[in-house]
């Protein structure tokens, strides 16, 4: 019943890295198809990590950072949606 719940109510934490994952992505011109395809996984798996659905395994949000160049600690930082402007 615990993997049900999960896929029924994504924990927090899966949907920040999600949203990171796919910022950073965006940001750097990078699709979900790019993204499985540098790290030899299947596109449907990817897909379910990209949309929050599933969370990434520590080793794959490792290989994640690397490909991105960001730190793994980076992806799972919460975002402020409206941040101030700088001033």
């Amino acid at each position: 019943t615990v993997k049900y719940l999960e896929r029924q109510h994504p924990s927090a934490l899966a949907q920040t890295v999600a949203a990171n994952v796919r910022a950073e992505c965006a940001r750097q011109g990078w699709s979900a198809t790019d993204l499985s395809r540098e790290l030899h996984m299947a596109r449907a798996a990817v897909g379910k990590r990209w949309r929050g659905e599933q969370q990434w395994q520590l080793e794959d949000l490792e290989r994640v950072s690397r490909l991105l160049g960001v730190t793994p600690a980076f992806l799972c930082a919460a975002r402020d949606s409206n941040p101030e402007p700088a001033s």
